[in-house]
C-alpha cells in the first residue's frame, strides 16, 4: 500500500518537475510581453532563459530586498553561478533541483504525507550561427516521467523531456526536428490539470518526436508540428502520429487570443490498449485587465474513437487568475472541469508562490477535485508544497 500511494503522490506531484520558468510565462503578460522568444530558448516558452529574460525575472518577477533606483541593474543575482563562471557566448546552461511534499486524502486511501525529490534536470543549447542544438537530461525515482525516461533500473529513471535539433532560418521563423513539447493551449506549470492530461499535451513527460516550424512576427504567432510518435516509448505500436499547432494574436500589449488543434493516431494506446484517434480542438486566451491580476483561460473540445467506433464527444478547460500581493509573491485561483461519458468532473485550485531569492521559490497548492464515476462523483484533497533552486545562464537571445 505504501509503494503504491507513493506512486499515486509522484504521478500527482510531476506538476512539479517542469521548471517554473513556465510560472513567470502566465505572469509576464501582466508587464506586456505576449510573446516568449526575447525570454526563452524555446519560442514558445518554458526550460531554459535568455540573458534578457534572466534579468527580466530579477527585475519584475522576484521580491526585491534591495534599494532600487532609476538605474538600477540586476548584476550578478540573474548570473550563471552568481558571476562565480564565466562561459561562452554559444552556450546557454540550466539545472534545477526540486523537493517537497504532498498529503493526498481519498475515499480509498489514509491521509500521508509524502517527502518527494521531484526534480534534478540539467539542460542546455549550444549555438553556432543560425543553427542551435538543445538537450536535457535528469534522473528521478522510477515510476516518475516514465514517457521520458532513457534509461531505467530498479531504483532510478534516467530521463530526457527534450532534445532538438534547430535552424533559425530567418528572425521570424525557427524550425526544429527532435522531441519537443506539442503546440497546444496555454503552457501551464500545472502539468496534471485536466486540460493538460485530457488532450496529452503537459510540458512534464507529453513531449513528442517531430518536425516543428514557429513563426512570429507583430502581433501574430504561429506553430505547427508534425507528430512522428515518443521515440523513447516500445513497443512502435504505442507512439501516436498526427500533427499539433495553434495560432495566436495580440489584439493589445496585455491581451492574446488564440486557437489549437490536435490530431494523433495510435495502433495501440497506452491507456485503452485499442487503437485509437483522439483530436482536441480549442480556444485560450491570456490577459492583464488591471495591473497585478494575469488571467489564463482556455475550453476545448475532446473527439475520441477507438477501433473504428463512432466517436464520442467531450470537453475539457480551465480558467486562472492570479494575483501579485507584492512583487515575488502572488495567490492565484483555478477552476476546471472534464466532460466525459462517465460524466463532468469538476475541480478547484488554490496556490501562493513565493519567489523570495534570486533563482528560489517556495509554493504551496490546495487541489479539491470531484471525479466524476459511474455511481457518481468522489472528492480527493490535496495539498503540495515545494522548494525550487534553479541556476540557469545564457549569453544570447533566441532572435
Amino acid at each position: 500500500m505504501l509503494k503504491r500511494l507513493t506512486a499515486l503522490a509522484v504521478m500527482l506531484l510531476g506538476l512539479l518537475l517542469t521548471p517554473s520558468d513556465a510560472q513567470a510565462y502566465a505572469w509576464s503578460v501582466n508587464h506586456g510581453y505576449t510573446t516568449c522568444a526575447s525570454c526563452h530558448a524555446d519560442p514558445s516558452g518554458g526550460g531554459l532563459v535568455t540573458e534578457y529574460g534572466r534579468a527580466q525575472g530579477e527585475i519584475f518577477i522576484r521580491t526585491p530586498w534591495e534599494e532600487r533606483g532609476s538605474e538600477w541593474e540586476p548584476g550578478k543575482a540573474a548570473d550563471f553561478a552568481f558571476g562565480a563562471v564565466d562561459l561562452p557566448e554559444w552556450l546557454i546552461t540550466g539545472a534545477t533541483i526540486r523537493g517537497g511534499a504532498a498529503r493526498l486524502d481519498t475515499p480509498s486511501t489514509d491521509p500521508s504525507v509524502f517527502p518527494i525529490v521531484m526534480q534534478a534536470d540539467l539542460r542546455a543549447q549550444v549555438t553556432v550561427g543560425k543553427v542551435r542544438a538543445y538537450g536535457s537530461l535528469g534522473a528521478l525515482p522510477t515510476g516518475s516521467a516514465e514517457e521520458a525516461r532513457v534509461l531505467r533500473n530498479d531504483t532510478v529513471n534516467l530521463y530526457s523531456r527534450e532534445h532538438w535539433l534547430g535552424v533559425d532560418v530567418t528572425g521570424d521563423l525557427v524550425v526544429r526536428a527532435g522531441r519537443m513539447a506539442l503546440p497546444y493551449g496555454n503552457r501551464i506549470l500545472e502539468h496534471n490539470a485536466w486540460a493538460r492530461t485530457s488532450t496529452r499535451t503537459d510540458i512534464n513527460a507529453d513531449q513528442q518526436h517531430g518536425i516543428n516550424a514557429h513563426y512570429g512576427k507583430g502581433d501574430w504567432r504561429a506553430e505547427v508540428m508534425g507528430i512522428a510518435g515518443n521515440l523513447q516509448l516500445s513497443p512502435a505500436g504505442y507512439r501516436e502520429r498526427g500533427y499539433s499547432g495553434l495560432v495566436e494574436y495580440s489584439i493589445g500589449p496585455k491581451l492574446v487570443v488564440g486557437a489549437s488543434s490536435l490530431l494523433t493516431v495510435a495502433e495501440l494506446d497506452i491507456q485503452t490498449l485499442d487503437q485509437r484517434t483522439r483530436q482536441a480542438h480549442g480556444l485560450q486566451v491570456r490577459s492583464s485587465p488591471v495591473h497585478g491580476l494575469a488571467i489564463l483561460g482556455e475550453g476545448h473540445l475532446l473527439v475520441d474513437s477507438s477501433n473504428g467506433s463512432a466517436p464520442s464527444l467531450g470537453s475539457t478547460g480551465w480558467i486562472q487568475a492570479d494575483y501579485e500581493i507584492f512583487q515575488g509573491l502572488h495567490v492565484a485561483a483555478a477552476g476546471e472541469w472534464l466532460q466525459q461519458e462517465v460524466g463532468t468532473s469538476l475541480g478547484g485550485w488554490g496556490s501562493a508562490t513565493w519567489f523570495f531569492a534570486p533563482k528560489t521559490d517556495l509554493r504551496v497548492d490546495y487541489i479539491h477535485r470531484q471525479n466524476a464515476t459511474s455511481s457518481g462523483r468522489t472528492p480527493s484533497h490535496m495539498v503540495l508544497g515545494q522548494l525550487r533552486s534553479e541556476e540557469h545562464t545564457s549569453e544570447l537571445q533566441s532572435h
